[in-house]
């Protein structure tokens, strides 16, 4: 091996240690809700760009597949959207309510965004979600853990995203469905092997997570939860119009 080649490796390790993210032992420096999610320790010893990249949002000159998943996500929310004005009020209600059993149900309606562009930023988080377990499938380096049955459905999925699949866009919307009630009906438990079972608090850690290996402040992540809980609450729409249907 050459000089200029044992330099070489020993720059690349050092990039290699530098995309690591480090754990902050002192409580002083941890970010107060840290110890709580413990995010940080699930993915430390792991490059933050190899997370990144499971959470990426599709742009138009993405791959056909992260594109066609778009276009599908895109379709299942058009669709739970187009059912709004034919559904009941106290559905709507219940649905607008943060906790219906506690503080009883909301008098205000669930309601549909007036801009047709904001409903296209709301739907980018659950993209990344359905792309980070995709990826995961994919990654030799990094597995979430998976129930049997939401993996077998994250297979079909992406199979049905493919380029080359005969899939339309409704069809995998049907799959989409499948994935989503899965995610957002499951008791997700801690485990040792998996500090972060919940697939959608797995997907918004990965995507608040920042090159350094820090996490953005709570005020900053609030953001992407509000989108979390419409595009739920726009879901459980879609799921007891078809199911009453």
């Amino acid at each position: 091996m050459t000089t200029n080649q044992v330099i070489l490796n020993n720059l690349n390790k050092i990039g290699e240690e530098l995309a690591v993210p480090t754990v902050p032992q002192d409580d002083c420096i941890v970010s107060p809700w840290l110890p709580t999610t413990r995010w940080h320790e699930h993915t430390c010893g792991h490059l933050t760009g190899h997370f990144h990249d499971m959470v990426v949002i599709p742009k138009d000159d993405d791959d056909e597949d992260l594109l066609k998943l778009k276009d599908a996500v895109k379709v299942y929310f058009q669709d739970a959207l187009d059912l709004l004005p034919t559904t009941d009020e106290i559905t709507l209600q219940r649905l607008n309510s943060s906790d219906p059993i506690k503080l009883g149900i909301s008098n205000t309606l669930f309601y549909k965004h007036q801009e047709k562009q904001t409903m296209g930023q709301y739907i980018l988080p659950i993209v990344a979600l359905l792309a980070m377990l995709i990826q995961s499938n994919k990654s030799s380096n990094y597995h979430i853990p998976m129930p049997p049955n939401l993996q077998c459905l994250v297979t079909t999925f992406d199979t049905s995203v493919a380029g080359d699949s005969p899939y339309q866009l409704f069809d995998i919307s049907l799959i989409i469905h499948q994935i989503l009630m899965y995610i957002w009906t499951t008791k997700w438990k801690w485990t040792t092997e998996n500090l972060i079972s919940y697939p959608t608090e797995h997907c918004l850690a990965l995507l608040t997570l920042q090159k350094d290996g820090s996490f953005k402040e709570p005020k900053d992540v609030t953001g992407i939860i509000a989108k979390d809980e419409y595009c739920i609450q726009l879901a459980f729409s879609l799921k007891s119009e078809t199911e009453w249907s």
